[in-house]
């Protein structure tokens, strides 16, 4: 399976780059297209992690956790790599989720039974709400016309997107790490490794809020220029 999650992700990153054209439209400079590229290559991912992750939790099956461990970690390590090597600095915030994210995954080989599978659903519910992030990205870099349709719809985005994060990343996965919490609390890093990740998700769902805000507001500043 190591081998197999080494060759996959610079092999779909490749994919994405000769067929660029079929993903953007438009001329992006090197960052942008770095950018568009790494977000489609992380909600694939996510996404492949919601689907295994729960098959998993229905199965038990060893063989499936051993590709989501390796299917993983392979992936945050390639990742982090890219953001270091590219000096895209817009990123350097995901390397401290990656490096916790990383240490998460490899703590799981000490648990089983309940345990392990409240975990691996808290990183699931994780993927989730981080879905709508990649579709709010390529709709902001693919549409430059911003008129009433485009506000509704960016809006609505925006709500999924903070009632995802909140209820899932916020409130579900607090509740399931508090639910392990005296089967891991002999394990410091590892408790502050899942402190900083619910934290970061503290931070981000602040964060999305002012962004919806902010969207209301130019939303309401248009209907008003055109109310005028």
């Amino acid at each position: 399976m190591l081998p197999i999650a080494l060759i996959f992700w610079p092999f779909l990153e490749t994919i994405i780059k000769n067929n660029k054209n079929l993903i953007v439209y438009k001329k992006y400079n090197e960052n942008d297209l770095f950018k568009i590229n790494s977000q489609f290559i992380s909600g694939f991912h996510a996404l492949s992690i919601i689907i295994f992750g729960f098959i998993y939790l229905f199965t038990q099956s060893n063989h499936l956790f051993l590709f989501i461990f390796f299917f993983s970690i392979v992936y945050f390590i390639y990742d982090s790599y890219s953001i270091w090597f590219n000096k895209i600095t817009d990123y350097y915030p995901y390397l401290i989720h990656h490096g916790a994210s990383i240490y998460f995954l490899q703590c799981l080989f000490n648990y089983q039974g309940n345990v392990k599978s409240k975990m691996i659903l808290g990183y699931v519910f994780i993927e989730i709400t981080n879905l709508p992030s990649y579709f709010i990205y390529y709709f902001l870099k693919t549409n430059d016309n911003k008129n009433e349709k485009y506000y509704k719809k960016l809006l609505n985005l925006k709500q999924i997107q903070l009632v995802l994060y909140i209820i899932f990343r916020l409130f579900i996965f607090g509740y399931l790490m508090k639910y392990c919490y005296s089967d891991i609390k002999h394990q410091p890093v590892l408790t502050f490794s899942i402190l900083g990740l619910y934290l970061m998700g503290v931070y981000w769902s602040f964060h999305l809020t002012q962004g919806y805000l902010k969207t209301k507001t130019d939303f309401n500043n248009l209907i008003s220029k055109k109310s005028n």
